[in-house]
């Protein structure tokens, strides 16, 4: 199946260590982040995302050392689509019971599985804020008293959440992860929202900067123009204009490579 602009995005940037190490460094609870080792984080291959759901769903696992030598596993998904996934803790279970499903048959003589932390990055469509269940025991039914009285005989855990529509432009501008990181967060977030792609840019652009100065710096800022191409409704002539105003000619630079990139998926 073709990858979706969403999907393309999210993996280019997060298959990057040190962006999703910045990532899972803010996100996850402080008592976690200090017990792992985030500089040696790997990512896994594979994607365990049902197949009727990959146009709105994207995947990443990655294996990640503790302090004390053992191994957790970091699983995220991101999700992008008009309305809330409401059964988000039971499909997360099954992802999960699939990790395991895979680890077990790649380490048969394994008798303990290894943690996975599960973690939703959230973008509706519309910039709307998350609304749905993040602990699987919301989604039982049953009254207080039974299911108290079932709980250690039920699976519950809850699930991180990282929500781009509750997170300010100011705060995801100054999150502590590379430019990249920043700048697909940005396009993630903004780029389905009429206008504000290019409302922004003046905003973004030292971030921009940024990326383009780091290793394969056009290639990842290309990367971001295509997405935007893609999904914003902002015309070509518009953003190229606006680019070369706030970057250059490496802002021209990068939105031809990325329009070169559309033109030959498109012949292809």
């Amino acid at each position: 199946m073709t990858a979706t602009p969403h999907d393309a995005l999210f993996k280019f940037a997060f298959s990057n260590r040190e962006t999703a190490a910045g990532e899972l460094a803010t996100v996850l609870p402080s008592a976690i982040v200090q017990r792992l080792d985030l500089a040696r984080l790997t990512v896994c291959p594979g994607s365990f995302v049902d197949q009727e759901l990959a146009q709105r769903h994207s995947d990443l696992l990655y294996s990640v050392p503790t302090m004390s030598g053992t191994e957790t596993l970091v699983y995220v998904l991101f999700e992008d689509q008009s309305s809330v996934d409401t059964r988000m803790p039971f499909r997360l279970l099954s992802y999960v019971v699939r990790i395991w499903e895979k680890h077990l048959r790649d380490h048969p003589a394994a008798a303990t599985l290894p943690p996975v932390i599960p973690v939703v990055l959230h973008h509706g469509a519309t910039g709307a804020r998350w609304a749905g269940a993040t602990r699987l025991s919301e989604l039982l039914d049953g009254t207080p008293d039974l299911l108290q009285a079932l709980a250690p005989y039920l699976p519950d855990f809850a699930f991180v959440l990282d929500d781009l529509g509750e997170h300010g432009d100011d705060v995801l501008r100054l999150r502590a992860m590379t430019a990249l990181g920043r700048a697909a967060l940005w396009a993630l977030k903004s780029s389905r929202q009429p206008g504000r792609v290019l409302e922004q840019l003046p905003a973004w652009a030292s971030v921009l900067h940024e990326v383009l100065a780091a290793p394969r710096g056009m290639e990842a800022l290309a990367a971001v123009l295509r997405y935007i191409l893609l999904v914003a409704d902002v015309g070509p002539r518009e953003l190229a204009t606006a680019l070369e105003r706030q970057l250059g000619p490496k802002g021209t630079e990068a939105f031809v490579t990325g329009a070169q990139i559309l033109q030959q998926e498109a012949l292809e």
